[in-house]
């Protein structure tokens, strides 16, 4: 578990210090009023004169180089080509002195503009995760009137930490009879929800938001966990240094967070056959095991129909609400609220008002 959390750490903290390119090219005047905004990241100079020139510096002044004839310049994967007949050339800054002599027509797909013996500053504007961590935690406080989101958050939390489908009988079994209850149970979900809500969310939602916008992630997170998680964020590590290895950090973390709630949640069912239909380990886990590839078939087979997204709705979110009420009826009927105080002081290391 410590080694997870630290992975998961460090995953945290280089997507946190991602600065990524909006595939704009910005040429503003020196005191930053903007000229000219190319959307697609790209710019066409042309000369009018033959003692036209364009050099580009650096902002503190040193020379880069020169052109004097037509040239095209992109924006590619964060650096400026430069396309000079046959002749292409690399410059890496966000921010570049251009300085024009004699008389240059600066063209993009929407429109232009004549610079004639003057000086410019080319930027590369980027889009900070940083920007995701402030959507993140920036909540829409008008959204609290809205029972879905209610219905959502009961769902999640419940399914995160495991509430309303049998796994806490698993892990009641590891529990001594006078190990703190209350202590536990709020160490396991406070060290979950940190795992799960500052650092799980704190690396896919600013990773989204740098790359994509935060309209466009939005957009992304609102077609669900699976286009957020499996779709969205390989696409991101693509585009990112080191990417495969911080990829596969990714979905390591993801394999084993469903490996240990399917276990936990496989051990139940299993322990009930053996128990009551006297069937042994194998058998019960290999039985468990075809039901759950039965049952997971349709939303391999008919995803695009958004059968995945009915399971995910229904069973992770509506059902977990509706089962959890039910086994807290149940408790308090057949087991007892006396029972109940009795197990919760038990060993007790902290007091429950």
């Amino acid at each position: 578990m410590p080694t997870l959390f630290i992975i998961a750490v460090i995953l945290m903290v280089r997507v946190l210090t991602l600065e990524i390119p909006t595939g704009q090219l910005v040429l503003k005047k020196p005191n930053e009023s903007i000229l000219l905004v190319s959307d697609k990241g790209e710019l066409t100079f042309l000369p009018n004169g033959g003692d036209s020139q364009v050099t580009f510096k650096t902002l503190g002044g040193d020379k880069l180089l020169s052109l004097q004839g037509k040239f095209e310049l992109k924006l590619k994967r964060g650096k400026l080509l430069i396309s000079e007949g046959n002749l292409k050339r690399e410059l890496s800054a966000d921010k570049l002195l251009i300085e024009v002599k004699g008389n240059f027509e600066v063209k993009t797909q929407k429109g232009g503009l004549k610079l004639s013996d003057t000086q410019v500053v080319l930027s590369v504007p980027k889009r900070s995760s940083l920007q995701g961590l402030d959507f993140l935690w920036n909540p829409n406080w008008d959204k609290l009137k809205d029972p879905n989101v209610w219905i959502s958050a009961v769902g999640q939390i419940f399914f995160t930490l495991s509430l309303g489908f049998g796994a806490i009988i698993t892990y009641a079994s590891y529990v001594r009879r006078n190990q703190d209850i209350v202590l536990s149970g709020l160490a396991a979900s406070s060290l979950n929800e940190t795992a799960e809500v500052i650092l799980g969310a704190s690396i896919a939602i600013p990773a989204a938001v740098a790359f994509f916008g935060i309209a466009n992630a939005v957009l992304i997170a609102e077609q669900g966990a699976f286009m957020l998680g499996f779709v969205s964020l390989p696409a991101v590590f693509s585009n990112m240094e080191a990417g495969q290895f911080l990829g596969f950090l990714w979905f390591f973390l993801l394999f084993i967070a469903g490996i240990t709630s399917s276990l936990a949640m496989g051990t139940p069912w299993m322990g009930f056959v053996e128990d009551e239909f006297n069937w042994s380990r194998k058998k019960s886990a290999y039985i468990f095991g075809g039901v759950v590839l039965v049952l997971a078939l349709p939303t391999i087979l008919f995803f695009e129909s958004g059968v995945f997204d009915e399971y995910d709705y229904w069973t992770g979110t509506v059902a977990l609400v509706i089962f959890a009420m039910a086994e807290v009826i149940l408790f308090g009927w057949y087991f007892g609220m006396d029972n109940a105080w009795e197990e919760i002081t038990r060993g007790a290391e902290i007091n429950v008002p």
